[in-house]
């Protein structure tokens, strides 16, 4: 995971920290500069520490003074918790202050950079990284039979809360999502504004969520290529090569044109088998669907056929094969009519 950096004003509170209580006690932070929230919070914690060691160092030095005798394991661990709380500060300050976004205070829940195809469904109760933006995940239940059927409820509302610092202040977004299922954690980002602003094609950025930009164009065997950087809530994400009509996505730009070769030789090979139920069948569609289409097209699920073949009976089927729209999207990319 790549921690945040600390702002200016944190970057030199740490550096009069570590030159001493008085130094960090006199450090001033100014007006207006971003982390200033957060140092003078640190500086208050720090002052309320030194005030209760000095006075507990005053007990014991005075026995008068005191009531009850503090031990030296139990002064140790008064310092121990405050080193803890001091590292945690700086944890959530490298982490960019999720905890403190969503609660208002610092806290040292671990953060989870996450893909969009990672996160399983139903709400997880816990912060999440996805590009520039923290995230999490709630939902409300209603019992709409009271107390009837209490084991009986269903969800009234599903909320995805996304949040960032801005100006050394937290920033929220919430949008509700429909279900938990399929890509509603993109168009959770959608909804709320996050990116998705790019005129790029769909063919390159997939989902209204992504953004891309050109940033190369040169050719491949005399065939005129455009390479494409995607972003995702405002973070790189990957790079795309298209050329002659096909797209080929990868996280390391030097594989995009050996990845992109070896996609179009696949294509080439498979371009010149038959169909058969078979290859149905390793194209991944199911017994009971390649029966069905077979039937709705009136060709035999045993027999071989061309490609073309194929491509002219959905043509001829094509109002008639709505329920197929996606079996028939992977067999043309796979095949190549």
């Amino acid at each position: 995971m790549t921690e945040q950096k600390l702002t200016k004003v944190e970057r030199e509170y740490l550096e009069a920290r570590q030159r001493g209580i008085k130094a960090a006690l006199a450090f001033d932070p100014g007006h207006g500069r971003p982390g200033i929230r957060a140092v003078r919070e640190a500086q208050q914690a720090l002052a309320e520490r030194a005030e209760e060691f000095h006075k507990r160092t005053l007990d014991n030095m005075y026995p008068e003074r005191r009531k009850i005798y503090i031990s030296r394991e139990s002064r140790y661990a008064q310092h121990v918790l405050f080193l803890n709380e001091i590292k945690k500060w700086k944890q959530e300050s490298d982490w960019g202050y999720p905890n403190y976004i969503f609660s208002g205070k610092y806290g040292n829940e671990p953060i989870t950079v996450v893909f969009p195809d990672d996160i399983g469904p139903g709400p997880s109760y816990q912060t999440y990284r996805i590009g520039n933006w923290f995230f999490r995940t709630e939902e409300d239940l209603e019992y709409p039979y009271g107390g009837r059927f209490k084991n009986y409820s269903r969800v009234a509302e599903r909320r995805v809360i996304f949040g960032q610092m801005r100006d050394g202040q937290p920033h929220t977004i919430t949008v509700t999502a429909k279900s938990w299922r399929g890509n509603w954690l993109l168009n959770a980002l959608v909804d709320a504004g996050i990116g998705g602003k790019s005129t790029a094609p769909m063919n390159v950025r997939l989902h209204r969520a992504y953004d891309a930009e050109l940033i190369k164009e040169y050719t491949i065997d005399g065939k005129p290529a455009k390479v494409w950087r995607r972003s995702l809530a405002g973070k790189k994400w990957d790079y795309c090569l298209v050329c002659g009509g096909m797209t080929y996505h990868d996280t390391n730009p030097e594989e995009l044109q050996p990845g992109w070769r070896k996609k179009q030789q696949e294509k080439k090979n498979r371009s010149g088998q038959p169909v058969t139920f078979a290859a149905a069948r390793d194209l991944g569609f199911c017994e009971t669907g390649i029966r069905q289409f077979c039937v709705t097209v009136g060709i035999d699920p045993a027999g071989t056929y061309t490609a073309r073949e194929i491509k002219e009976l959905i043509t001829e089927y094509h109002g008639q094969l709505d329920q197929f729209a996606r079996e028939i999207r992977i067999f043309r990319r796979a095949f190549g009519v």
